[in-house]
């Protein structure tokens, strides 16, 4: 046994270095490599080489930088991993099992377009976390060596403050997220709705919209209305008290010490600096109440005169098609198809055709391009993925659909023209044959382009538009043609003023271009709207509402013209129609600059602008420097870990896997690789109780299609070889759809030995060696989603086919005990009045040959408020009812499945049995330190249970306060 032990350990460790590789960078075929610079470790493959040498030029100066912010000392060294495989811009900072940062080298989202060198103010970001978490007093910096985590500042630290000290400190210069009003408007927004939350209800507890978004946003302005009235030094004693000590109060108490008064009176006053100007708010809706739109165009149908506005509402996951007469009543808003994941949605020219941008989940998180033909019904994925930005266009009077394609942090692809590498196009879309349009983005500078298949036409440059003494730099979203002919083209488009931050709200504006001289004319709305908008399309068949007009006219002289737009409310993003007047925008002059490519006006860099940049190849602007380089030795990372002196777990089993006991006293040590999706952790400990002693090694990882956790455990006693048992599980995403998904998986445990029977509980236990497993596998499909805003309304199936084999056998057996059956479960979701979930399994365990249930949701009503004093987060307040009864049998060795009927017409009375319970619960999260997430959650209410067929051990009616769990 001791050879099989140690050979298996040899094993383990000679696969390793197979197993550390992959995860966020399974998709690389290069080698990583690894350059050490003062304070840190860049691991990246050759695909990400020009990404790296960006965070190796700035990250030894960030760091020295932030801890001088902060007034403290730059005292550890951190990896930084850097990964191509992600294709939705993010990065992360983790403590446990050690300190380590991951960056995602992809392009921006317009949400995240406001840095002007993305993945070097995204690793200054994820710096600043590594930072202030890693202030600590003497005692935690001397734990230090058990982990990274030590840190009374975890227990206490929320989203809220975590996040505010990160965005507050990205926007120190011209660019970050609180000099952008897309991003601050928010907060405003509950100001002008009246709904300012407390600063205990913006946590990151919060588990529906705003939830997490507010963390960032509100924690983010407080941190900088601190930072700005009481001081850098101030806000820096706060953060090392919260990481020297640990208040009763949590980070009350923190805040109190530090800044000599409650945070309640501070967030009083910074509310007043939240005031701004809004109009009135007299706009139709479109979309559901509480719908959070986040894509939108339009298509004017001039044979039917009808206007047809598409949008895609995240929480009813649906494209749907609203269809708007010329007298303006709607026709009717329907539903095209349910999917997920769309944040772009552009019609063909022909109207015929929507193409469609989606991230979805494979491995990781990629973009993708889809197609959805409006008169077949059909959908259609295209290509493969790194492509996002998808438009039709007209190309020689061929109609193809175009993109952005991915390159890390470039773009190339056929959807723009390009004259430089960091330019990153947004909103392309085509205007006629051979002539399209994009917003670009080049730095903290936003244009509109024009330009053919091959070049580059003109630049309409929004970065230094005169404002009276200054100058104002705008941000542009959403861009959308309105008309094209052979005079001119009209564009309309969202913008806001960078460094405007809490200042105004994003509005909406025009562009018109001369199509002979190519001079424009900009169009830009002078006022706050009743919300910021978001997105905005004016009715088509309005195009002209600015031809020849006095801007200086009276109100009452005015044209109005109706505008469809996405407005920012507070916890909501639904669609409007609202009458705007050509009188509430500004005439400007916009700066254009215009390329001539033909004959000797040719410009010298006329090579530069490509029909597509594959034909180009990246511009370093960095090299490396004397930093050293290796190769990628997963040993040195592996050996840091969360190591704990004293604590090992190893479990003790009996023969029907119920767990008997565990050791106690030992020690445990957990580490993973520097990206986090592959953990490997060991135990050995001894058992005061029974006098055993084991070890216990574990693996787990996975991504988000695989998930996997495979582990080992030996028991001794004095008496030698007492148990082992090991466990596997694992599931595999075989298929992904727009809102379904198709997967494999498996559950098995195994034990060989003996089972404890040296208590009084345990005599005339079988003490002799046994044998025994428990092994299902399974199929799953499921297609559940959300149909509507409410918590609650998903609709759709999950069918989930399984195997289950049971054995137990020990020397002292007369006869084995064996178990092999198929069974099913099935499960429907949908809302009637209330939402409904069914659910029923055949052959659940070996003792039921049928259960099931049904649970209805009575009553939600959501609250998402933090209760003082308690650190609690209330989600919502709940009654449900719930039908749950299933039919006991005996069971064969073998495929009982084959004669369900006849079990179920011998079933007897006294095999059914069954419950109504009736339960009002509070769902609830902690509201302080890490665990104030949507992840951590427990429900905490009282039920009545009715069971009209009881069994033996039950009691007819129950009642009492009831307690649950979820993490």
């Amino acid at each position: 046994m001791f050879r099989k032990f140690f050979l298996g350990i040899f094993f383990v460790f000679f696969l390793f270095p197979l197993y550390s590789l992959g995860g966020v960078l399974a998709d690389s075929s290069s080698p990583l490599h690894v350059v050490r610079t003062e304070f840190f470790d860049i691991i990246f493959p050759e695909e990400c080489r020009q990404s790296a040498q960006k965070i190796e030029a700035v990250c030894d100066d960030y760091y020295l930088e932030i801890t001088k912010l902060l007034e403290t000392e730059p005292y550890q060294r951190f990896p930084v991993t850097i990964t191509r495989s992600v294709e939705s811009l993010n990065a992360y900072y983790a403590a446990v099992p050690y300190n380590r940062i991951v960056l995602y080298d992809t392009l921006p989202e317009e949400s995240l377009d406001m840095y002007e060198n993305t993945i070097q103010q995204v690793f200054y970001h994820e710096l600043t976390h590594a930072v202030t978490y890693n202030m600590k007093g003497s005692v935690a910096k001397a734990l230090s060596f058990i982990s990274d985590m030590m840190n009374p500042a975890w227990l206490s630290i929320t989203t809220f403050w975590a996040e505010g000290a990160t965005v507050s400190f990205e926007s120190k210069g011209k660019g970050g997220r609180l000099n952008d009003p897309f991003f601050t408007q928010l907060a405003n927004q509950s100001v002008i709705e009246n709904r300012f939350p407390s600063w205990r209800d913006v946590t990151g507890a919060r588990d529906t919209y705003p939830g997490g978004t507010d963390a960032y946003l509100f924690g983010s302005m407080f941190a900088s209305y601190l930072q700005d009235k009481y001081g850098m030094s101030k806000y820096a004693d706060f953060w090392e008290r919260a990481g020297s000590s640990l208040s009763l109060s949590f980070i009350a108490g923190v805040f109190k010490k530090t800044y000599g008064f409650n945070i309640t009176d501070a967030w009083k006053d910074f509310e007043k600096t939240l005031e701004i100007e809004s109009a009135e708010k007299r706009a139709d809706l479109l979309s559901k109440k509480m719908s959070r739109v986040t894509a939108l165009d339009a298509f004017f149908d001039r044979e039917q005169g009808n206007l047809k506005i598409a949008y895609f509402d995240t929480e009813s996951s649906s494209l749907r098609l609203v269809t708007i007469y010329e007298n303006g009543k709607i026709k009717n808003n329907r539903k095209l198809l349910a999917i997920k994941g769309v944040n772009r949605i552009s019609f063909s020219p022909d109207g015929k055709k929507i193409a469609l941008s989606r991230d979805v989940l494979k491995k990781n998180t990629k973009c993708i391009i889809a197609e959805y033909d409006l008169v077949k019904g059909r959908y259609k994925e295209i290509g493969t993925n790194g492509r996002r930005d998808g438009y039709f266009r007209l190309r020689d009077g061929k109609e193809e659909l175009a993109s952005v394609r991915i390159e890390g942090g470039l773009a190339g692809g056929n959807a723009a023209v390009l004259l430089k590498n960091d330019e990153i196009p947004f909103s392309p879309l085509a205007l006629s044959d051979n002539l399209y349009a994009a917003i670009i983005k080049d730095g903290l500078s936003w244009k509109i382009r024009l330009f053919d298949g091959k070049n580059v036409l003109s630049d309409y440059d929004f970065s230094a538009l005169l404002d009276g003494q200054r100058t104002k730099n705008l941000i542009l979203h959403n861009l959308h043609l309105l008309s094209c002919d052979e005079r001119s083209v009209f564009l309309s488009f969202s913008w806001a003023e960078l460094g405007m931050g809490a200042k105004m709200l994003s509005r909406s504006g025009f562009i018109k271009i001369d199509r002979t001289s190519l001079q424009a004319t900009g169009f830009l709305q002078k006022e706050n709207a009743f919300a910021g908008l978001i997105d905005s399309i004016p009715d088509f068949r309005e195009v002209n509402f600015f031809e020849g007009l006095d801007f200086d006219s009276a109100d009452e002289e005015s044209p109005s013209f109706p505008v469809y737009l996405i407005a920012a409310e507070y916890d909501k993003k639904p669609l409007y129609r609202l009458e705007m007047k050509t009188c509430d925008f500004e005439k400007v002059l916009l700066p254009v600059k215009l390329y001539d490519f033909s004959g000797a006006n040719a410009l010298a860099d006329k090579n530069r602008a490509s029909e597509n940049l594959e034909k180009e190849q990246p511009l370093n602007e960095f090299e490396m420097t004397a930093a050293p380089e290796i190769s990628y030795n997963p040993f040195s990372y592996y050996k840091r870990g969360i190591f704990f002196p004293g604590l090992g777990l190893v479990p003790i089993y009996n023969h029907d896997f119920k767990q008997d006991s565990s050791t106690l006293l030992g020690l445990t040590f957990v580490s993973t690789n520097p990206w986090g999706d592959k953990q490997i952790s060991f135990s050995g400990g001894y058992d005061f109780t029974y006098g055993k002693y084991g070890s216990q090694i574990a693996f787990t990882g996975g991504n988000d299609s695989f998930n996997y956790s495979l582990y080992g455990a030996f028991v001794f006693d004095k008496d030698d070889f007492m148990q082992t048992s090991e466990s596997l599980q694992f599931a595999k995403v075989l298929w992904r759809g727009k809102v379904s998904d198709f997967s494999v998986g498996m559950n098995g445990l195994y034990l060989y030995g003996r089972q404890i029977c040296d208590d009084d509980l345990e005599k005339g236990r079988d003490d002799s060696i046994g044998k025994s497993y428990d092994l299902m596998t399974f199929l799953q499909f499921s297609n559940i989603h959300k149909i509507s805003p409410a918590f609650y309304d998903y609709a759709g199936i999950v069918l989930k086919p399984f195997l289950l084999n049971t054995y137990r056998d020990t020397e002292k057996r007369f006869v084995e005990d064996k178990y092999l059956n198929a069974g099913l479960t099935a499960q429907v979701k949908f809302p009637l009045i209330i939402p409904f979930t069914f659910t029923a399994t055949l052959f659940p365990t070996d003792t039921y040959v049928a259960s099931g249930s049904v649970r209805a949701i009575l009553f939600d009503l959501e609250i998402h408020r933090g209760i003082p004093a308690l650190s609690l987060f209330v989600q919502r307040f709940l009654i449900s009812a719930t039908y749950a009864g299933k039919i006991s049998y005996i069971h064969d060795e073998f495929w009982d499945c084959k004669r369900t009927k006849e079990i179920l017409e011998n079933a007897k009375k006294e095999d059914y049995s069954d419950s109504i319970k009736i339960a009002a619960d509070f769902l609830l999260s902690p509201n302080t330190g890490f665990v104030a997430n949507s992840d951590f959650q427990f429900s905490l209410g009282y039920a009545l249970i009715y069971r009209p067929n009881p069994r033996l051990t039950e009691k007819r009616v129950a009642y009492g306060i009831t307690a649950s769990m979820t993490y």
